[in-house]
C-alpha cells in the first residue's frame, strides 16, 4: 500500500468518524436553540449545519473533477463562499437542514469508498479537501458543543 493511500484510508475513516459525531452533536440540540445566535460569533447551529453541508456538497464535486481531469485550482473567497452557502439554505427547517446534511455525507462517503489505490495515489488533492472537510468539523463541533453548553 503506498504511503499517499494510507494517509487517505485514515484520513478517509476519520472524516466518517467526525460526520458521526458532529450528527450527534446536532441531533441533540434543542431545536429552540437551532436559531439562536453565538456559534461561530454571530451564526447560530442552522447556520453552521448549512455550511457544512455546502462543504460536503464541494468537495464531492472536486472529486468528481479530479477524476474527470477536469478539476482547476480554487482560489475561494472563503468569507463570500460560506455566506452563500448558508444564505441558500435559510429556507430550511432545522430538520431540512440536518437532512439535507446527512444525504450529503451519505453521498461523499459512498464515493469516497469506490476510490481505489490507483485513483488516490495518483493525486494528493483527495487528502487534502478529506484533511479540509475534517478539520471544518471538528471546529465547528467543538464550537457547537461549547454554545450548547453555556445556553
Amino acid at each position: 500500500m503506498s504511503n499517499n493511500y494510507a494517509k487517505w484510508i485514515k484520513f478517509r475513516d476519520e472524516l466518517s468518524v467526525m460526520e458521526t459525531e458532529f450528527m450527534k452533536t446536532v441531533n441533540n440540540i434543542n431545536p429552540g436553540l437551532a436559531e439562536k445566535k453565538g456559534v461561530c460569533g454571530r451564526w447560530f447551529p442552522k447556520e453552521v449545519v448549512a455550511h457544512i453541508t455546502g462543504w460536503e456538497k464541494e468537495v464531492r464535486e472536486q472529486f468528481g473533477k479530479i477524476l474527470k481531469g477536469t478539476a482547476v485550482p480554487v482560489n475561494y473567497d472563503i468569507d463570500a463562499y460560506n455566506q452563500k452557502s448558508v444564505a441558500s439554505r435559510a429556507h430550511l427547517s432545522w430538520p431540512e437542514v440536518i437532512k439535507e446534511l446527512e444525504e450529503a455525507q451519505k453521498e461523499l462517503q459512498q464515493f469516497n469508498n469506490s476510490l481505489d489505490e490507483e485513483k488516490i495515489t495518483g493525486d494528493k488533492r483527495f487528502t487534502y479537501w478529506v484533511v479540509v472537510l475534517l478539520k471544518h468539523y471538528k471546529h465547528h463541533n467543538e464550537q457547537i458543543k461549547g454554545f450548547v453548553r453555556k445556553k
